[in-house]
């Protein structure tokens, strides 16, 4: 088969949302793509000539309106330029990337390169940039760029927590993660392919949300709790949440925010009305949002539930706008530990990180059961500690860039 002409769907994306560690399947798949498209067994030879700077590229099909954009384009931009010369390289089937790139292009020295169709065009593009690093934020999200991955195409090659899922490709050399998301960091190695790199920080550099803010009457309510994640995260385990704090918190009323898959929030309704016997009034899918009308439904919240085994990145990182709680129950892989590794960063006394489903619902229901004043004061010191230690951290970016640096040395 030609990748061209007959590629198949990489299933990374959606196998990571069981409580699993994938990593052996992730190798067997390496090996089914491998087997299956020759293209991909090309032993490509790499220019050794020095260059002055550290060349690094950035490459991802999501560069416009996306997560992907929203986590990494801080540390993009923010790269020293006397110590790095920066390439972004995207896909563009008809979103382009955010204006931000272009704006920035001198001020950042980013060289912005449109990737051609062909998937040849595709590498000789990337090796003539002869690059030090080639960095995908995400693998697995992006079918075309997926099969990139098999082949070396800068001297180190890494990814990270755009999609938090270990490869199982021998071409991906680092998994870029932190010490806060990481449980257990002598067991952690042991889900990943890549050798795991470890920032102090988070690994971003991100600016808070510039919306007009709403009035603190309007984010003092009780009661209202929101899932505001994508519905594919609501594996079936979290309908046993959703049902006790029904049952237990006569005032409940639950949110969920359709996606541009209808069908789906129709199913996710279907599953929980034949758990939730005559109150499916209190669970409401609510349309899609603007952002703006997101982070403010997230600030009228009076607790955020993370999912199971797939918990908020981006979305927790917007409703820190507004402070509101995200109550967390991490376990112990990457995917479900960005909520508690933020929690980390931002030095939060007593947050809502548990360890049972008994607890997680006791824990919601006290927080959404708070006075108004209370609720109110505990947003606020929560906006404050984002203030202070999430927002655009320089420790974190100072981090990242060293990390860096050492791949090279």
């Amino acid at each position: 088969m030609k990748v061209d002409t007959q590629f198949l769907d990489p299933p990374l994306f959606n196998y990571s949302y069981e409580n699993k560690n994938n990593l052996e399947l992730s190798k067997k798949l390496n090996k089914l793509f491998l087997n299956s498209f020759p293209e991909l067994q090309q032993n490509i030879p790499l220019n050794n000539i020095k260059n002055k700077k550290i060349k690094i590229g950035f490459i991802s099909e999501f560069f416009k309106n996306h997560t992907i954009s929203k986590l990494f384009k801080g540390l993009i931009f923010n790269l020293d330029n006397t110590l790095f010369e920066k390439y972004i390289f995207y896909l563009d089937n008809g979103k382009g990337i955010d204006d931000e790139f272009f704006k920035s292009e001198k001020e950042n020295n980013l060289k912005i390169l449109k990737l051609p169709k062909s998937f040849n065009d595709k590498t000789n593009m990337i090796i003539e940039q002869n690059l030090d690093i080639l960095f995908y934020p995400d693998i697995g999200l992006s079918t075309q760029l997926y099969y990139l991955t098999f082949l070396r195409l800068a001297k180190y090659q890494l990814t990270s927590w755009g999609h938090p899922e270990t490869t199982g490709n021998p071409n991906i050399d680092f998994f870029l993660s932190s010490k806060l998301l990481e449980k257990n960091l002598n067991e952690s190695q042991k889900h990943y392919s890549e050798k795991l790199l470890l920032c102090e920080y988070l690994p971003m550099f991100y600016s808070k949300p510039k919306i007009k803010k709403i009035e603190d009457s309007e984010i003092q309510s009780n009661n209202i709790y929101s899932c505001p994640q994508t519905l594919f995260k609501l594996h079936p385990d979290f309908d046993e949440i959703i049902l006790k704090i029904i049952k237990n918190d006569k005032k409940a009323n639950i949110f969920f925010i359709k996606s541009k898959e209808f069908l789906l929030a129709e199913k996710i309704y279907t599953r929980l009305s034949k758990k939730i016997v005559n109150e499916m009034d209190r669970i409401h899918f609510i349309d899609s949002l603007t952002n703006e009308e997101y982070i403010n439904h997230c600030g009228r919240a009076s607790v955020l539930l993370d999912p199971l085994y797939f918990g908020a990145g981006n979305s927790f990182h917007e409703s820190m706008f507004y402070g509101t709680p995200t109550i967390t129950m991490p376990n112990q892989f990457l995917r479900s530990r960005i909520v508690d590794g933020a929690y980390k960063q931002m030095k939060i006394d007593n947050p809502p990180v548990v360890e049972s489903i008994d607890d997680y619902v006791s824990t919601a229901i006290d927080f959404a059961n708070t006075k108004p004043k209370i609720l109110l004061e505990r947003k606020k010191y929560y906006a404050e500690c984002a203030e202070k230690f999430l927002f655009k951290n320089n420790e974190a970016l100072k981090s990242f860039q060293n990390i860096l640096i050492n791949i090279v040395k």
